[in-house]
């Protein structure tokens, strides 16, 4: 879902990498990709999927 936004690491020796990589190397597609996610999850649409699962399982208004 997060590719190729996201960088994963196995080892905290390949997330020091990552990290670092993702701090020092410029990455326009990264950056591009990364904006395109946040845009899509937002508070409001976070707040409103969280009412719209309560309702569905039976919660109170």
């Amino acid at each position: 879902m997060f590719t190729p936004a996201a960088r994963f690491a196995a080892t905290v020796d390949d997330l020091a990498r990552e990290l670092d990589a993702a701090l020092t190397v410029p990455d326009p597609v990264r950056h591009r990709a990364g904006r395109a996610i946040a845009a899509r999850h937002t508070w409001r649409a976070a707040a409103e999927r969280h009412l719209a699962l309560y309702r569905s399982l039976g919660a109170p208004d």
